[in-house]
């Protein structure tokens, strides 16, 4: 099976194997910046990698460790959890400027 990098999926659950900078192996992969702001500013999840695909759409890639990841995006996406305005502006700042010079 000959695939290149960019057409492999990895789900959290299996991505242990495929990133040695995730202490548990569970990595959730979002490319939708105000989720990944929200992981970032909420749960203090620690971005372990980034991704460019051939479109130049930016993937967030962060350990996961003690946390569902299926948990973690439902809950964001259905508005179960909330975080301080400025805490997710800052961090908004921030990835933003880590996109534009990545």
């Amino acid at each position: 099976m000959n695939m290149k990098k960019e057409e492999i999926k990895i789900m959290p659950r299996i991505a242990n194997s495929l990133h040695p900078q995730s202490k548990s192996g569970n990595l959730v992969e979002v490319s939708d910046l105000y989720l990944a702001v929200f992981l970032k500013s909420k749960h203090k999840l620690q971005i372990i990698d980034m991704r460019k695909d051939r479109d130049g759409r930016l993937t967030f890639i962060f350990d996961g460790e003690g946390h569902d990841s299926n948990d973690l995006i439902r809950n964001f996406y259905n508005g179960h959890d909330e975080v301080k305005a400025l805490d997710f502006i800052r961090e908004l700042r921030d990835m933003k400027a880590l996109i534009h010079n990545y």
